[in-house]
């Protein structure tokens, strides 16, 4: 996510400063930059996943190990995978987290990957529960938005 979040961070700024344009306070000019995270980061993931979706490559690849990080008194699992892509074997950690480790070492799983970058996969059989979260963040900065857009109008 550090790569999706360099590249948006222009749009980031442009689209805190218009909702400024909006407010005159301190405590609503934070609450507009809530505001363009809960809506950017989101949209940001969503045409990162259907782009490589729609212009990736799909191939099998095998699960070699589950990486268990702990993250703020959670621990979570990421699948790592190994793939061939034209004769060079790539080893890539899956951005999706698992609550317990979903898949056994030695699995196959079926994956699409990037055509300019094919570290950057999506495991397909992977649950939507980053999806749903993003969603659900999308949401709530659409909701907030509309908020701060409706009491300057109003």
């Amino acid at each position: 996510m550090e790569g999706t979040w360099q590249r948006i961070s222009p749009i980031f700024v442009l689209s805190t400063l218009f909702v400024f344009a909006y407010v005159d306070m301190l405590d609503e000019a934070i609450f507009a930059i809530a505001v363009g995270s809960f809506i950017l980061l989101p949209l940001s993931f969503f045409l990162r996943q259907r782009n490589i979706k729609n212009n990736g490559e799909y191939t099998n690849a095998t699960v070699i190990e589950t990486r268990r990080v702990q993250r703020r008194g959670n621990v979570i699992y990421f699948p790592v995978v190994k793939y061939d892509v034209n004769g060079h074997v790539y080893e890539t950690k899956s951005n999706v987290s698992h609550m317990r480790p979903r898949y056994k070492d030695g699995e196959t799983v079926k994956i699409v990957y990037s055509k300019k970058d094919a570290e950057k996969i999506i495991i397909l059989n992977d649950p939507p529960t980053a999806a749903i979260f993003m969603g659900i963040f999308l949401l709530i900065g659409t909701i907030m938005l509309g908020a701060v857009l409706y009491g300057q109008l109003s």
